[in-house]
Parts: C-alpha cells; sequence; structure tokens
C-alpha cells in the first residue's frame, strides 16, 4: 500500500491535498489524513462538500464592526504614544548634542 507518509508525506503536503480536495468538491479532515495514511483507507473518511462558500472578490461600502472600531482606537493610541516617545529622544539627543551630557554647553568642533 502506497502510505502518505512512507511516500514523503508532511504536514505541509497534508495541507496542501486537503485544500486541493475541497477544490474538487471533498472534505477532507487532517486528523483523517493522519489516521488513516492510505488512499484505501482514507478514501470512506472523505465526504462531498454540500455548500461551497463563495470565494469572489466583495467590494462596496459597509459599517465598521465593533472589533475594526476597537482596532483603529488601539493603533491611534499606539501612534501617538511611539510619536511622544520618539519626539522625547529626540529632544534629549539634542540637548546632548547641544548641551553635551551635564548641561553644559559644547564646545564648538
Amino acid at each position: 500500500m502506497d502510505n502518505f507518509f512512507d511516500l514523503g508525506g508532511d504536514s505541509i503536503k497534508a495541507i496542501q491535498i486537503a485544500s486541493r480536495a475541497f477544490q474538487a468538491g471533498y472534505k477532507l479532515d487532517m486528523k483523517d489524513l493522519f489516521q488513516y495514511p492510505t488512499v484505501a483507507a482514507l478514501a470512506p473518511h472523505m465526504h462531498e462538500v454540500r455548500r461551497m462558500a463563495n470565494q469572489e472578490e466583495v467590494s462596496g461600502e459597509t459599517a465598521l464592526l465593533p472589533f475594526s472600531i476597537g482596532s483603529l482606537r488601539r493603533s491611534a493610541s499606539v501612534r501617538s504614544t511611539l510619536i511622544r516617545r520618539s519626539c522625547s529622544i529626540a529632544l534629549r539627543a539634542l540637548r546632548r548634542r547641544r548641551f553635551g551630557r551635564y548641561g553644559l554647553p559644547c564646545e564648538a568642533s
């Protein structure tokens, strides 16, 4: 018998097989492929897909979902925090350059 793993099968190839089976109209659970690694043993565990989700591009306007709103708020907060910290770091560097480490004016070089 042709064992999937004896033929060099691994988890990445198993995902590819499940994806191609789905594209062909069959549902293959990953656990079944690992439990039944031969075609003969696996065949009874494959099921026809009764309903496939539409995979076409969706376009148009829609309201933001609560998750999206929260995500935008968090990212705005993160951006403002990063800007404040960056400005603070830049100011410190400028002060050190202009006044030296101990607040004394640096000699012109």
